[in-house]
């Protein structure tokens, strides 16, 4: 793409920082606008859209997971310890106790009370479509990451590590919630996103006005200055 002089808007969906010297203008998870250069347009809006209604499945099983990424150790710390207060289905292909991967996620998911959906890396902004998918297909999900989640979610429909002091504390709460039927459909009756609204962050309207200036704008790259 270096050979080409056109303007030039870079999408990042991983967790990497805008480089202003490869593109004119980037859509990434970064909330610094770099003086209206770059716009913060989370990966999960690319999915589905988080206004969808959740799938009203009957779930039988407590819990799963659907990773084939084996970098995250805390993750794996929390799958473990979750593991000995009830079995976790790893579906994945990273721990697998399920006899082999899944061939259908959404399928798997929608047996489950709870849906452990930790991001593989780190970094306030950085909101895949793991936690959106696991509550529209009936999960509660168990989410680490973007520790600024309630600026794209609804904080009383999933459950953060974020939010408590230990990995214990969480797990005694996530222990309380499947216990109580009632409080379990209240959490996952829970719209995902607040007050069921669009945010800033996942408004076609307004992600379409930034990209319509980016078009009618003249390019600033101090690359192709």
């Amino acid at each position: 793409h270096v050979r080409f002089t056109s303007k030039k808007v870079y999408f990042i969906g991983e967790n990497i920082r805008p480089n202003f010297f490869l593109a004119d203008f980037t859509i990434s998870f970064d909330y610094n606008t770099y003086n209206k250069r770059n716009i913060r347009w989370p990966l999960y809006n690319l999915y589905f859209d988080p206004k969808t209604d959740p799938v009203q499945s009957k779930p039988t099983k407590f819990c799963c997971m659907v990773v084939s990424n084996p970098r995250n150790k805390l993750r794996e710390k929390v799958f473990r310890m979750l593991s000995a207060y009830k079995t976790v289905d790893s579906g994945g292909r990273w721990l697998n106790n399920v006899g082999g991967a899944v061939s259908d996620k959404n399928q798997f998911l929608m047996d489950y009370k709870f849906c452990l959906c930790f991001e593989n890396t780190y970094h306030d902004g950085y909101t895949t479509e793991k936690l959106l998918e696991a509550k529209l297909f009936g999960c509660i999900p168990i989410y680490w990451g973007n520790r600024r989640v309630g600026d794209d979610f609804n904080k009383k429909a999933f459950i953060s590590l974020h939010d408590y002091s230990s990995i214990s504390e969480m797990i005694y709460d996530i222990a309380r919630i499947d216990a109580d039927d009632n409080l379990f459909n209240t959490i996952r009756s829970e719209p995902l996103l607040n007050n069921n609204e669009y945010t800033i962050y996942s408004n076609k309207a307004i992600f379409n006005a930034w990209l319509y200036s980016v078009v009618e704008s003249e390019s600033n790259s101090f690359y192709h200055n």
